[in-house]
């Protein structure tokens, strides 16, 4: 497996950065327009039971979790070029 970088750790730090600073206005709206899409396929799903619409919300909660998900992300790698930087 390839070893990642401290280059490539401080480019995905950056990119993750810009993502935030670029959601920050709009996931408000994006995140409830994914809930109500969510709550519409659940209504659905109790009346039909229908594998790929199971998958379809499942994806919708996993898109939910994407702004925690980042941020972990980058809490990691600021931790492992900290742990760099205490080893030069």
């Amino acid at each position: 497996m390839d070893e990642i970088t401290i280059e490539q750790l401080q480019s995905r730090k950056s990119e993750i950065e810009r993502l935030f600073g670029a959601m920050q206005a709009a996931w408000p709206f994006f995140l409830q327009e994914i809930k109500r899409r969510e709550a519409e396929m659940i209504q659905r799903l109790v009346t039909v039971n229908d594998d790929e619409l199971r998958g379809r919300i499942k994806e919708l909660q996993r898109l939910k979790e994407l702004p925690s998900d980042l941020r972990v992300e980058l809490d990691d790698i600021g931790a492992a070029l900290s742990e760099t930087d205490a080893a030069i």
